[in-house]
């Protein structure tokens, strides 16, 4: 009669356990950022950089814009061109991968050679710039097209877009190489207006330019983002419970500190109950990812789908291949595996 009991109660006790963990234990998104690589593969002997704009280095610079703004605007104009050239700057200072230098300033340059599509002689190129500098990058030429598209949908919310095309050419001088890369690059601005008094705000001068301009130097940015590697958002999911046992590894996770968090974690990967083991190895995994340790990470990720965990296992387990991916071209890009 008393086995009878024991096992009525554990009949009661373990499942009643299971349903009472399974309440407390729920995902959570977690933000971090990481860096990735740049799209386009520049020497890993490339470290210190100056951007220049080859149209203000020039003789008789195009001014600022005159009265007839929608004749003028899209032509050629120093002060637009600094903020590409800003654009770009600020991309590069934001990448660990290089250290942007002051190039020389002056407009009227002897020797200037006036036609972009001609490269500049290394010796104008030395005159230009500080001893140590390994790479120029020369904004070759620009151009800002806009156009107005009424889509005429149905949604108020989406009929009308006022768009500028950027196209510009950016020239890469490797000053110890000798080598020379030019890159056309395009992008686009799309400015959503809601409602008609919106789109007259394009005919105001003042309002037009700041558009103008932030296309400039979004396109300057972007350009940043294909030479250098960059620091994008990313979302991971992680589980957190209102067991307090299960608290002081959630305050090391949300103060950054993952192998804290990971000690924590590690022995409820063993627990006897596969709903907590299986959480407690996904928190390992990603726990390893923010470590860097991506192999480490699919193996505890392994781990956790052998104990029942189908959510989110797959998508992540993809994530982390393209990582190790990433962090390959990382190292060449840095030159740590030259």
């Amino acid at each position: 009669m008393r086995i009878v009991r024991i096992a009525y109660h554990y009949g009661i006790i373990i499942p009643g356990l299971a349903l009472f963990l399974s309440s407390c234990i729920l995902a959570y998104n977690y933000q971090a950022e990481i860096l990735f690589p740049a799209q386009i593969e520049l020497s890993s002997n490339v470290k210190n950089v100056g951007v220049f704009n080859r149209i203000d280095l020039g003789p008789n610079p195009s001014g600022y814009f005159s009265s007839n703004m929608r004749e003028k605007s899209f032509k050629s104009d120093s002060a637009l061109l600094k903020k590409v050239v800003l654009g770009l700057e600020d991309g590069l200072i934001e990448s660990p991968r290089f250290s942007v230098l002051k190039t020389l300033t002056r407009r009227n340059m002897a020797g200037f050679e006036p036609r972009p599509s001609r490269n500049l002689n290394w010796t104008f190129l030395k005159n230009i710039c500080p001893d140590s500098t390994d790479m120029l990058i020369e904004l070759a030429t620009a151009s800002f097209n806009d156009t107005v598209m009424n889509l005429n949908s149905a949604d108020d919310n989406l009929d009308n877009y006022y768009c500028i095309l950027t196209t510009i050419f950016w020239r890469l001088y490797d000053i110890n190489a000798k080598e020379i890369s030019l890159y056309r690059i395009q992008d686009t601005t799309i400015v959503e207006y809601r409602n008609s008094n919106n789109v007259g705000r394009m005919k105001n001068s003042n309002h037009f330019l700041r558009v103008l301009n932030s296309a400039g130097y979004n396109a300057g940015v972007s350009f940043a983002s294909g030479i250098a590697p960059t620091w994008k958002e990313i979302e991971r999911v992680y589980y957190k419970s209102s067991i307090p046992i299960f608290h002081p590894a959630e305050k090391l996770a949300a103060e950054g500190d993952w192998v804290g968090a990971a000690e924590k974690w590690l022995p409820f990967t063993s627990s006897k109950n596969k709903f907590v083991a299986s959480r407690a190895s996904h928190n390992m995994a990603v726990a390893a990812e923010m470590n860097d340790h991506f192999v480490l990470a699919i193996e505890w990720l392994k781990k956790a789908k052998e104990l029942g965990l189908k959510q989110y296992v797959d998508e992540y387990s993809a994530d982390l291949t393209e990582r190790i991916s990433q962090k390959a071209k990382l190292d060449i890009q840095f030159g740590k595996l030259e």
